[in-house]
Parts: C-alpha cells; structure tokens; sequence
C-alpha cells in the first residue's frame, strides 16, 4: 500500500523550513510542498538539494502573502493575496488565478532545476469548486499530479485530524484505519515554532508536536513491519 506523508507549508518560515527537513531527514516524512511567495522560498529552495530523496511539489496559494503576477481581483489594497474567508466571497478572475497558479510553478522550477513531484494548495483553495477543474486542467496540462485528484492516491487525510491529539499513539491508531486503500497521502503541518510563526499563523506550537510523532521511534519501528510502503507523488 502507498502512502505519501506530505508537509503543507515548506518556506512559509525558516523554522518551519528546517522542521520540515529534520521530519524526513531523521523521520518518516517523504514529501513536501513549497509555498513560492514567503519569506523561506529560496533558502528552502537552497537547502532542498540536501535532500535528494524528499519529493517536492508547489503549495499553490492565494491566501498567504503577495502574488507573483500583478492581479486586481485577488489582492488587498495593501497588494497582499485576499485571506480566506474573504475569497470564498469575492467574485475573482480566473485568467488572474491561472495565471498566478503558472507562475508559481515556473518559479518552482527556476528555483529547483525541476517539475515538481505534485500540486497541492494552502488552506486547501484548490478545493473551492470555483478552482478545482481550474487547477486540475492545469496540472494534466503540465503533467504534475494534483492531490485529490490522482487515482494512485485515491485516500487523502490530514494525519493529525485532532488538533488535541497529537501523539504516536494517536498517529498509529489513524494509520491503521488507512489499510484498505491501494494508497493514501497523509498531509501535514510539522516545524519547528518561533516568533515569526506566532505573528503569521494561529496553527503554531502544535507543529512541533506534530514534528516529534514524525521522528518518534516507535512509529518509525511500526510503519517498518506494517504493508504501507512509504512513497512519494
């Protein structure tokens, strides 16, 4: 059985950034997905060549930070992306979000050398039914997976569903409700906390809890005699 554990949000921060690294390098994390607009993109993007093994895809966004295009539908008078609950009640271009989507991968790929293994979405905007045949056309377009919509992954599921329950205990148990599927992607959002985190995200402190169930032995040591067959995109 496949299964692709992904961490959202790689160069939000650099502390998320070397968490990120430090749950595949010494855990069982295989996959990533970069933001392309924050403040940790390059230095991510510098330090991922250490990790020739770690898949890497794009975190596409229109809710964090500043466009790489110049929109008028999709931003703030300040020129930052519209937050999320903004944009699910805002009327917006799709040419604009196409264009945007494209250009966020063609940085990737400047900035990695690469495709990316696969697409994905912070907060998860792919998934407004405004967006999705948007960004799954693009993806066959470019011959880049996209969560949700790749039938070798059919089961995608947050790994930590319980913000509150956040142990290797927990993880296992979840775990093991995913083996009937031919493959599954956990998502998740490990790093390691600091001030810049704090000020940017209400979801913080709970990323080093989930960081630590990622390098924690005894999941290690049951994922090694368990079907699942740790992969990437």
């Amino acid at each position: 059985m496949k299964l692709v554990i992904n961490a959202d949000d790689l160069g939000y921060t650099k502390a998320i950034t070397d968490g990120i690294f430090r749950s595949h390098s010494e855990g069982i994390l295989t996959s990533t997905t970069l933001l392309m607009n924050a403040s940790a993109t390059e230095y991510a993007g510098t330090e991922a060549q250490k990790y020739p093994k770690l898949g890497i895809g794009v975190h596409l966004t229109l809710t964090a930070g500043s466009p790489l295009t110049k929109p008028k539908t999709l931003i703030q008078p300040d020129g930052a992306f519209l937050d999320q609950l903004t944009l699910r009640k805002t009327d917006v271009s799709e040419t604009e979000v196409l264009k945007e989507w494209q250009a966020q991968i063609d940085r990737f790929e400047k900035l990695l050398g690469k495709k990316p293994t696969h697409l994905d979405s912070h907060h998860d905007v792919h998934f407004d039914p405004r967006f999705f045949d948007l960004a799954k056309a693009l993806a066959e377009e470019r011959g880049i997976p996209l969560r949700g919509a790749d039938p070798r992954i059919p089961n995608v599921q947050n790994a930590f569903p319980d913000p509150e329950l956040i142990s290797p205990e927990a993880f296992i148990q979840h775990l093991n409700k995913q083996q009937n599927y031919s493959g599954t992607e956990l998502f998740c959002h490990p790093g390691f906390c600091d001030l810049e985190l704090l000020q940017l995200s209400s979801y913080n402190e709970a990323r080093e809890l989930e960081l630590n169930v990622l390098i924690n032995p005894m999941v290690q040591a049951f994922l090694a005699d368990s079907q699942f067959e740790l992969s990437t995109y």
